[in-house]
């Protein structure tokens, strides 16, 4: 997890923040190819923002030593810019939901800019891992120890490392030695940087990453959860019937020889690479060989997981590596389980994956308790999937002048305290600032998406309000501020387990009405309800006219009129 700068007060702060909801806020910044820096906030910088990064090469399956280039994708308006000026720059974004901390999402150099319409484009860049991918130019022989090829993978590759070789070496709790040229070297580069940097996270049994200032950094897998996820805070879960830990670690030398540390046989999980060239025989029997490093690595993962797949509302101060606690509801048990991070997807203001690997499906795992080595058996994965209900809200097109118009409304029930989204694409046209605002029980929410227009031109109002709800009834209102014309309008609520506010059946009590010819006409409603549903007969004879002020003096939310109704007036 981010360390806020080892500010405890800014950490405890931010993640209070979020865990209450607060309104979320992002800024940025482009830096063209000619230098010129490009700011963006709330103005130009649409909701659609998202940054996915993993540490294992496939993402179901879990193996050290491995890494995998992040990236990011933006939509913006920029009416002035050039593209070709944008593409190959340098994207920077911060994420906050107070206005004095804000953490770093990440860097990520821009390979791709589309126009879409107008001053829309999307940007997508990734993140410095990708430069690994240069061949190394040196082509010295001897001793290369990994002092000399941090140097040079700098120079190749144009990144920084968070670490001195030092630090690196402390990440071994200083059971190896990545110091001296007798220990840890090579006698040639490999043909890549990218394979020269996976060579070191493969040594130290952890993964290497472009951290959050852009520099690349090595880290061992967190084994203390950093935060607690409660079941009401998830969407949606997909836990393995089964512990993740390892049993043993192998490793094939360039001449075909494997040797494997066993270090638990109650373990499940066998880890295995190849052809490093910082493991060397420590032993003229290949039987004994390499068994220093095989023994540190398998010793590295004393601790377990439940792999599997979660979709919460998200905390972008969580990094690939870390162990979160998943609390209740796991396996259809009320209790917690770790959860290692191996891969996140994070949208803003939207959901966030969590991915913890494993093994995969069609693997095998060696049951305990004999020991004869074990019986090999296949698993079975069980997953629990929390229910996400969407509630569709009641919309209103046309055209908005000025002052402040009604475009959607409805209501939503949950059974518990919650959280909810609220989400709303508006495709509209107007000239200047058009403004909305969403109202939750009739309360204005801090979140006030807005957008300005052109000359009449069309565009796309998105935005998707996470809200922590109590248990009960719930009303939604949204409003459009300024001269526009709503087109079309979709607008619904969608959280674990909301349903609909369904019309409730009312009776002739409710209603002050008039019989003639065995036709019925509502006149006045005086019921309670907030979603009443007019009968079909009323006093004796069939409803079919309602006076248009019938509900004018009442709170209703809707009313539900029967279809025998042929007149309102």
């Amino acid at each position: 997890m981010y360390n806020f700068r080892g500010n405890e007060e800014w950490k405890n702060r931010f993640l209070e923040s979020v865990e209450n909801g607060d309104v979320q806020k992002i800024k940025g910044t482009i830096k063209r190819v000619d230098g010129i820096i490009i700011n963006l906030d709330e103005s130009n910088l649409l909701d659609d923002v998202r940054c996915d990064s993993q540490c294992t090469e496939n993402e179901e399956v879990f193996n050290f030593g491995e890494m995998y280039v992040g990236s990011a994708e933006i939509k913006v308006r920029l009416s002035d810019e050039n593209t070709n000026l944008i593409k190959n720059g340098e994207l920077k974004l911060h994420f906050g939901t107070t206005e004095d901390i804000w953490i770093p999402l990440g860097v990520w150099d821009i390979v791709s800019v589309e126009r879409e319409s107008g001053d829309l484009m999307t940007i997508k860049g990734y993140d410095h891992l990708n430069r690994l991918n240069k061949p190394v130019t040196s082509n010295i022989v001897g001793k290369i120890p990994i002092r000399d090829v941090l140097r040079q993978v700098t120079k190749d590759a144009g990144v920084e490392f968070a670490q001195t070789v030092e630090e690196i070496q402390k990440l071994t709790s200083d059971l190896l030695d990545l110091t001296s040229e007798n220990r840890a070297y090579g006698t040639k580069f490999l043909d890549t940087c990218w394979n020269e940097v996976k060579t070191i996270a493969q040594l130290i049994g952890g993964f290497a990453f472009a951290n959050r200032e852009g520099k690349i950094e090595f880290r061992k897998f967190s084994s203390t959860p950093v935060l607690t996820i409660p079941a009401e805070k998830r969407f949606s879960a997909k836990i393995s019937d089964y512990i993740y830990n390892v049993r043993n670690v192998s490793y094939t030398d360039i001449y075909g020889n494997t040797v494997t540390y066993t270090r638990n046989r109650d373990h499940i999980a066998q880890l295995g690479f190849s052809d490093n060239k910082y493991i060397r025989e420590t032993e003229k029997d290949t039987s004994s060989a390499y068994h220093q490093n095989l023994r540190y690595l398998a010793n590295t993962f004393h601790y377990s997981w439940t792999p599997g797949t979660i979709e919460y509302y998200g905390n972008p101060a969580l990094d690939v590596g870390d162990m979160v606690s998943i609390e209740g509801g796991v396996n259809g048990e009320n209790k917690s389980s770790n959860f290692l991070i191996t891969h996140i997807s994070w949208q803003f203001r939207g959901p966030q994956t969590l991915v913890s690997a494993g093994i995969q499906e069609t693997g095998t795992v060696v049951s305990s308790g004999n020991s004869s080595g074990g019986a090999v058996t296949s698993y079975t994965t069980v997953n629990t999937t929390s229910n996400i209900s969407v509630v569709e809200l009641r919309t209103y097109t046309g055209e908005v002048f000025g002052s402040e118009r009604m475009v959607a409304k409805g209501g939503f029930s949950s059974c518990r305290e919650t959280w909810v989204f609220i989400d709303c694409t508006l495709i509209i046209s107007g000239d200047g600032l058009i403004s909305t605002a969403v109202y939750l029980n009739g309360i204005a929410q801090a979140l006030c998406p807005k957008t300005t227009l052109h000359n009449g031109e069309f565009s796309t109002l998105h935005f998707n309000l996470p809200v922590n709800v109590s248990g009960g009834t719930h009303q939604v209102r949204i409003s459009v501020c300024g001269n526009a014309d709503i087109a079309d309008i979709q607008a619904f609520v969608w959280g674990q387990e909301v349903t609909e506010e369904s019309p409730e059946i009312t009776n002739e009590n409710d209603y002050i009405y008039i019989v003639g010819n065995g036709l019925t006409t509502v006149v006045d409603y005086i019921g309670k309800s907030l979603y009443p549903q007019i009968p079909d007969d009323l006093g004796g004879g069939k409803t079919q006219y309602i006076e248009k002020n019938s509900f004018t003096d009442s709170e209703i939310e809707s009313v539900y009129i029967p279809d025998g109704v042929t007149e309102i007036r």
